[in-house]
């Protein structure tokens, strides 16, 4: 396609290597539980928006609708930004991290192990930044992150033998915004 780099066809599947590394890694190391529901469901839920669009190639403002669902699935849960302010800015401000986040790695994703390396940058630190924090249960999932983008990224270096597609930017930017502002205390209830 005219928006890829390169001169050959390449694979849009790496971002199922990702997410099912990052899935059973959760699974494994038993850390599934009611609170990672809406790191699961939204995840979930882009990552396949994400492989359909890697297929069918849906119009930008589809994407965006869809990235708006997994973000208000978040906010339905309670995952709010933990600001000291009116929840009523609190709500759109999530939603605009969440959509914001999610976005930047869909756009990283035209260089080749760029999105993939700030990914593992990125959930490294929020890992190394969860053990100064108390009572913080979302680092380990930053660890698993890092770990899951890093076994694909000599995959994706350059020249990539495989591109993650929308189905793994997706994912990653969602599950970065989502873990990033989960051991924040909320102000706002619980809606489910």
């Amino acid at each position: 396609r005219p928006d890829r780099w390169h001169n050959k066809p390449t694979a849009l599947l790496g971002g199922i290597s990702i997410y099912l590394a990052s899935f059973f890694a959760v699974l494994f190391l038993g850390l599934a539980s009611k609170s990672v529901l809406p790191l699961f469901i939204g995840s979930a839920f882009l990552f396949i928006i994400g492989l359909l669009d890697d297929k069918f190639h849906f119009t930008p403002y589809a994407k965006l609708f869809t990235q708006i669902i997994a973000g208000c699935i978040a906010v339905s849960f309670g995952v709010v930004i933990g600001l000291p302010i009116n929840f009523i800015l609190a709500i759109p401000l999530t939603l605009l991290w969440i959509i914001g986040i999610t976005n930047s790695f869909n756009l990283l994703d035209n260089i080749d192990g760029l999105a993939t390396g700030i990914a593992a940058i990125c959930s490294l630190m929020i890992f190394l930044s969860s053990l100064f924090i108390p009572n913080s249960p979302f680092g380990v999932f930053g660890l698993i992150l890092s770990g899951a983008a890093l076994g694909f990224l000599p995959y994706n270096f350059n020249p990539a033998k495989i591109f993650m597609g929308d189905s793994g930017s997706m994912f990653l930017g969602y599950s970065l915004a989502i873990i990033s502002i989960s051991g924040a205390p909320s102000r706002i209830p619980n809606f489910l």
